[in-house]
């Protein structure tokens, strides 16, 4: 029996030493059915023959001598801040451990401690570390190398982390003068040199003249070489992974590659994560309670203030404050997630969808790892409460989605000494369209931490939960060895064929894989996977098989690309799969634009027929302008190799190349985008011919009239008396050249942004500091411009010549870069624009939140409203010793005390209001609006942010808000409720006041998924009749990398539908008119005192649904209104179950009960109490 010798293995190892890691294995002969140990585990020799060797090896490693493994790194610190050159493994290994993950795959760990080159030992070093991970496999001549550097109890600085290898290489030895020809291309040899080739696919070769062996192969598989500098905490680790094989042909390779990317680390040895650190769950075995009888270790470790969010909180002071640690396990039912939390106060004082204003866990899944808010999007929330709450907000089943899903779910919380722990179960159902053949998906959790005052600061794995939802933040979870649980839930044996998209960036190669779990039966089946003409054929052996398959642009060619895998035995088909794919390239791309003018160039020969027989062009003119800014926005993005923007939230804008998953995104937007407009332009000319014709009505939309003044007159806007509606983008990424597009699509409103104190332009200054420097200050406090006019914008802001250069990078031409001509080119626009109002206040009116001076100003408003502690406790419920004792905590404890520091807060505010509104309104000479969220009437706290609406839109001339209708909600198609009862709200008590919504939110922020027209048409027309006259469709994008951002205004059927719904707008708008001045045959009973109980929002909502359905325009009325004896000829009120009403609103009600209108109370606590929350004698 032969044998591969000792030194000319070891030879052709140590050839990676050039490449940044050095290897010495001893390999010992030893007979088959010999047995050899490591560390205590012995194992049996198996006769195993490989093509390219024709002979069969065994390893033995001598854990004293012969493992001699390093790394070549540098560390910088306060020993070294220059750095120590070579860091490597010192002396042997201070520990070897083997853990065998399956079957046939074993992992060997090898555990050393660090010092410099050229010295022993290395006191200064003792919390570093160095672990080396082996896998190999009984049938594959290869070993996966994982190198950690571990950071086990102190902060390292790495300045130069040597990656390996390549994208691997293989390794022929041949005699001098030889001329080589792999793959398809040849070298001649001289004796001493090296060759070094690179295929299409990245693989590099290294071929060197020693001596002939032909047929010989050696493969280094890892990832690029590069240096980086990596910073790591206590518990950190950065590592190098690959994989040594012996190979003699490309099949070898490809078999290669997929052991090696089927190896996973057994998360049980794997240090806790830090950031940007593989997460690991591995499988657990529950028990009897339902959770797992020992949970993996720590996977995540999230200490110190660098993960306290938001940034500028100045509460968190130390770990003890707010700090966790957390896990993950998962078996054939649950995936299961533990999190360990240090907090020094526990508070939860909320239920359902408002949990997340206290003390809980939020857990966030990108299934797909689509990276962005899909409709696949999954949002749980979990209580550490004695009755746990398992909530879950965002799910793409709607049976889930805004319910609670404790049913579904376990949940256990355990108070500690230090804080809580919370352990949750969560069934693979609800985390569907996940399935573990995918291997991973985008996770994150956040702890919000609540002490006294809702969610004051929080702590999560990364951003992207609270404080905005971006599951492009997300790390990915893996799952160890899912071989088991995937087999165990298999009930088809079909193939599980893996493509990253349905469209394939065709400029670079295309990589998929294919997984079989093989039943026994079926042993020596063979599986043929088919990719257009190419075709790979695999022997399959009983169990887990994973083949990962790559195609060279080359071997790719626009257009559909069906792929299939079979698999087979003894020549008979047992079962197969198959997906299609769209190849895309730039040329491809190109080619649809031309075709796209091409269509375009129909409708205009369509609509110069209807000139001549003197139709109206408006419904065929906008679909000519969003063609043509369609077919520029996608020849913009499809030149780019680069787009200027920020990595992350919180770095410098900067070029960024195009990577190919982002130019993907490119073309699967262009591609939808140019689809649209062809198809749009082929019904455009239809209904062209047939209006020309006389077989369609004429519809007529008048043009906007050029600089006339918008007045306002009952309750709506009107120009020369004729009523208007105003609808189009916020303009935070649109330049003035842009403008025609929206006017070109029939749009006639646009609002401009001046932001923060340090973006307004000078001449902005005097008026800041004289009028108003509490409002205009605040960082809480966005000053916001709304702009509306057919051509014209009022005023320019900071914040647009701010951003010139990145627009100007990003889209060549389109700003000036000199800022006073850009000013200026904006003001030239705007000397006689229709309409500019100004908000007048902050987003939210609460000043100051549980400061010292609010506590002060408190205790002197007690004393002057009450005079004595005595007075004060009886009218409150409370037992105070003096006024001294209240702190601005107390609040939270007495529902009372909220509702009068509510009081003390709005009368405060209001003061500012009036003041800055008298002044904007003198300095402007424009209509002032307001511009408070419906999330005040929803899930934030009414009384805290002192939210008095009515007070609020009595102070404006123009009732304004944030809000939207959104997609689909639990209940409805669309989620309309807080929208439109705000907007009845503001019309039953000022009629006469037109209303604005300044930020139409359609969509979720950074959404991916599909929007059809028909909603975002609806979503515009149904607010309007509801009373809105102005809207901006909001964009939160700010990157510039194409017009408008990712919203509305980058899709082809959305903005259509929006441009629709204007043109039907401007030419229906009076009969919408008609809608708003509809009589409200009864009135919903609105009570301030009642929002101290945080299920009173949900209570007028439920009620205003219900008389909403009935076809009745629903109204309200305020407690201030009741006293000044408004509505009299109201003939019924609904009373939701307001509990909280004062002494001389009861009486309003009885007196009204007693002249003939029926007062309906619902609930049996309602009308009970005070204002204060005092029981009422009678």
């Amino acid at each position: 029996m032969n044998y591969l010798k000792t030194k000319k293995l070891l030879h052709t190892l140590l050839l990676a030493a050039a490449c940044g890691t050095v290897f010495a294995l001893d390999y010992k002969e030893t007979p088959e059915g010999g047995e050899v140990e490591v560390s205590g585990h012995r194992f049996t020799v198996n006769k195993k023959t490989f093509p390219a060797w024709g002979r069969c090896y065994s390893l033995t490693i001598d854990q004293d001598k012969n493992l001699r493994l390093s790394l070549y790194a540098k560390v910088e610190d306060e020993i070294y801040p220059n750095g120590v050159g070579q860091l490597v493994p010192s002396g042997t290994p201070a520990k070897i451990s083997v853990q065998e993950r399956s079957a046939h795959t074993l992992t060997l760990r090898a555990e050393y401690s660090l010092a410099p080159v050229g010295k022993k030992n290395a006191p200064e070093y003792a919390g570093l570390k160095m672990v080396y991970y082996y896998s190999f496999t009984d049938d594959l001549p290869g070993t996966v190398v994982t190198a950690r550097l571990l950071a086990v109890n102190r902060n390292a600085v790495i300045r130069s982390f040597h990656g390996s290898f390549g994208a691997g290489f293989t390794h022929y030895t041949t005699e001098a003068g030889e001329r080589i020809e792999y793959p398809g291309k040849s070298w001649s040899i001289i004796k001493g040199n090296s060759v070094t080739a690179e295929r299409a696919d990245g693989t590099k070769m290294f071929l060197t003249a020693k001596n002939r062996n032909p047929g010989r192969g050696f493969t280094w598989i890892g990832p690029a070489s590069k240096w980086r500098k990596i910073n790591l905490h206590p518990g950190e680790f950065a590592e190098i992974r690959g994989m040594i094989g012996f190979v003699e042909d490309e099949k070898n390779i490809n078999t290669l590659k997929s052991f090696f990317q089927s190896v996973s680390i057994p998360a049980e040895n794997k240090p806790a994560a830090g950031p940007g650190k593989e997460m690991i769950a591995s499988p657990v075995t529950a028990g009897k309670d339902g959770f797992p009888t020992q949970w993996p270790a720590d996977i995540v470790v999230r200490k110190g203030t660098g993960w306290v969010r938001p940034d500028n909180t100045d509460t968190w002071n130390g770990d003890d404050n707010l700090s966790f640690t957390a896990t993950a396990g998962f078996d054939e039912n649950y995936l299961y997630i533990r999190a360990d939390v240090t907090d020094s106060v526990f508070r939860q004082d909320n239920s359902a969808g408002r949990i997340w204003a206290g003390d809980c866990l939020q857990v966030a899944f990108d299934p797909l790892n689509e990276k962005s808010m899909s409709n696949n999007y999954i949002l749980f929330g979990f209580t550490a409460t004695d009755k746990p709450t398992a909530w879950c907000w965002d799910h793409p089943n709607r049976k889930y989605r805004s319910s609670e899903v404790s049913e579904y779910c376990r949940v256990r919380g355990t108070r500690t000494k230090t804080g809580q722990i919370y352990e949750v179960a969560i069934p693979w159902k609800l985390l569907e369209p996940f399935s573990l053949d995918r291997g991973k998906m985008g996770f994150n959790l956040v702890l919000l931490d609540d002490d006294g005052f809702g969610p004051k600061q929080w702590m999560g794995i990364t951003d992207g939960i609270a404080g905005g939802k971006n599951p492009a933040l997300y790390q990915p979870l893996y799952f160890a060895n899912p071989e088991k649980i995937m087999l165990s839930n298999t009930k088809n044996p079909v193939p599980l064929l893996r493509l990253d998209s349905d469209i394939v960036v065709g400029e670079v190669p295309l990589n998929f894989s294919v997984a079989e779990i093989l039943p026994d039966k079926h042993a020596g089946a063979e599986l043929v996977v088919s990719a257009g003409e190419k075709k790979f054929s695999e022997k399959l052996k009983p169990g887990f098989n994973s083949f990962q398959y790559t195609l060279n642009p080359s071997e790719l060619k626009p257009g559909m690309l069906k792929i299939s895998a079979v698999v087979r035995k003894d020549g008979k088909e047992l079962y197969s799969t198959g997906n299609t794919v769209r190849i895309v390239t730039r040329e491809a791309v190109e080619k649809m634009c031309q075709d796209t003018l091409s269509e375009a160039e129909k409708l205009k020969k369509a609509i110069e027929l209807l000139k001549k027989n003197g139709k109206n062009t408006a419904y065929f003119t906008n679909r000519i302008a969003l063609t043509e800014y369609f077919v520029r926005m996608v020849r913009l993005d499809n030149g780019r190799d680069s787009i200027f923007r920020r990595a992350t939230t919180k770095s410098k804008y900067q070029h960024i190349p195009v990577t190919p998953e982002y130019r993907r995104f490119i073309y699967r937007r262009s591609i939808k985008n140019l689809d649209y407009c062809i198809r749009m332009l082929k019904e455009g000319v239809d209904e062209a011919e047939k209006i020309a014709a006389g077989k369609l009505p004429d519809r007529i939309v008048e043009p906007m009239p050029i600089r006339q003044r918008v007045e306002i007159r009952n309750g709506g806007l009107q120009i020369n008396g004729k009523e208007m509606f105003f609808l189009g983008p916020n303009t935070w990424a649109v330049h003035y050249t842009q403008l025609k597009d929206i006017a070109g699509a029939g749009m006639n409103f646009f609002d401009i942004n001046v932001q923060q104190t340090s973006r307004l332009p000078k001449d902005m200054k005097p008026f800041e500091e004289k009028f108003d420097p509490n409002n205009m200050n605040s960082k809480f406090n966005p000053i916001t411009f709304d702009i509306a006019g057919d051509l014209g914008m009022y005023f320019m802001a900071r914040q647009f010549s701010s951003f010139s250069y990145v627009q100007e990078q990003n889209q060549p031409g389109g700003y000036a870069k000199d800022e006073a001509a850009n000013r200026k080119a904006w003001l030239l626009q705007a000397k006689q624009p229709h309409l500019a109002y100004l908000i007048t206040h902050k987003e939210s009116f609460v000043l100051e939140r549980n400061t010292a001076r609010l506590e002060k100003n408190v205790r002197e408003h007690l004393r002057k409203t009450f005079g004595t502690v005595e007075k004060m406790n009886a009218a409150l419920g409370i037992n105070y010793k003096s006024f001294d004792d209240f702190k601005a905590s107390d609040r939270s404890k007495y529902p009372s005390l909220k509702y009068e520091v509510f009081r003390f807060e709005r009368d405060e505010n209001f003061k500012v209001l009036r003041a800055g509104n008298k002044a904007k309104r003198a300095f402007w000479k424009r209509p002032t609006t307001s511009h408070f969220s419906t999330s005040h009437w929803t899930a934030w706290d009414t009384l805290q942010d002192s939210a008095d609406f009515e007070a609020l839109y009595e102070e404006c001339d123009i009732p304004g808000y944030d809000a939207g209708v959104r997609l689909e909600s639990q209940r409805y198609a669309a989620s309309w409720e807080a929208m439109f009862m705000l907007c009845d709200f503001s019309r039953s008590l000022f009629p006469d006041k037109p209303m604005a919504n300044n930020e139409t939110h359609n969509f979720p922020i950074n959404c991916a998924s599909d929007v059809s027209g028909d909603f975002i048409y609806n979503a515009q027309i149904s607010e309007m009749l509801h009373g809105r006259n102005a809207a901006v469709m909001w964009t939160w994008e700010k990157d510039f990398h194409s017009p408008w951002g990712s919203y509305a205004f980058t899709r082809a059927n959305c903005f259509h539908a929006a441009s629709r719904a204007i043109l039907d707008a401007r030419r229906l708008a009076p009969e919408i008119a008609a809608f708003r001045s509809e009589k409200r045959q009864f009135a919903i009973f609105y009570s301030l005192p009642s929002f101290c109980d945080p299920g009173n929002y949900k209570r007028i909502n439920d009620l205003y649904q219900g008389t909403f359905f009935h076809g009745v325009a629903p109204g309200f009325i305020t407690e201030k209104r009741l006293l000044q004896n408004a509505f009299p000829d109201c003939r019924l009120i609904l009373i939701p179950d307001a509990r909280r009403v004062s002494d001389a609103v009861f009486e309003a009600l009885m007196k009204r009960a007693k002249a003939g209108t029926k007062v309906v109370r619902f609930g049996e606590k309602s009308l009970m109490y005070d204002e204060y929350g005092k029981l009422k004698k009678d």
